[in-house]
């Protein structure tokens, strides 16, 4: 069994009530989330004209002036992930255009033959930004959508998420962590003794953040599809409310 040192996560049983309200704005926002790129969607494609980058056969390619950390484009654009990032996961936050923007992510080279660029982050201005699964050479296709009489570039900035990467079998811990498993199962359980809340964001290069949680001692499972790298991370309520994640032992699905 492999252990994790526990991460502050506050002070606990004070933090119950506010916890759960930031939660439950979580899930509101997902769902605002979903409703709000539809919406986008349909506006930014009148009459059927393409207007997203991954359409073109020659898309446009954002540009960096620092190496790879930050970068910036006047419309719909790729941004191929740079080796100097390293191969842990990043976090993409947008700080110039919006007041939003949606990312897709592919494998390198992707063009309109490939398809719809699986969704896998929602951007807001001036909020904190949103790790995703991807790699050197992978490509992050960003959509930004200006305020209102607004003009120039979107820019967004890409940093390394630090990650403790997770092998087969139990590991356990308590408190904050960010595990990456790339190994050849496809789900893990996570059991939390004591009280408080536990929540789960999984995090994979062709689907949605999803984030599932737990009260008190109670299980659940996660999955993914099979070859991904996943990253899982963890946001337990409580520092004294210990958690363990056993990799390929459950079936797919969600459970307490």
């Amino acid at each position: 069994m492999t252990f994790l040192a526990a991460a502050p996560a506050g002070q606990a049983a004070a933090r119950i009530r506010g916890y759960s309200v930031a939660l439950w704005a979580v899930g509101i926002l997902a769902i605002g989330a979903i409703i709000g790129i539809t919406a986008f969607s349909v506006a930014l494609a009148p009459g059927g004209d393409s207007v997203y980058a991954w359409e073109s056969d020659n898309p446009l390619a954002a540009t960096t002036t620092d190496g790879g950390t930050t970068w910036s484009a006047e419309d719909s654009a790729y941004i191929e992930v740079p080796a100097s990032l390293g191969d842990t996961p990043l976090v993409i936050t947008l700080t110039a255009g919006g007041p939003y923007a949606t990312v897709g992510l592919s494998g390198p080279g992707a063009t309109t033959a490939d398809g719809y660029p699986p969704l896998v982050a929602v951007l807001t201005i001036g909020e904190d930004g949103v790790p995703v699964a991807s790699t050197p050479g992978s490509r992050l296709w960003v959509t930004s959508e200006l305020s209102s009489g607004a003009e120039g570039p979107w820019t967004v900035t890409l940093t390394p998420l630090p990650v403790t990467d997770l092998d087969d079998g139990e590991t356990a811990g308590s408190g904050n962590v960010d595990l990456r498993y790339s190994g050849s199962a496809t789900t893990a359980t996570l059991t939390q003794t004591g009280t408080g809340l536990l929540a789960v964001e999984v995090i994979t290069p062709t689907t949605e953040p999803e984030v599932l949680t737990a009260v008190d001692a109670s299980t659940l499972t996660v999955a993914w599809s099979p070859g991904e790298s996943v990253v899982l991370r963890i946001r337990s309520e409580s520092t004294t409310a210990s958690w363990t994640v056993t990799v390929g032992s459950a079936a797919a699905g969600v459970g307490e």
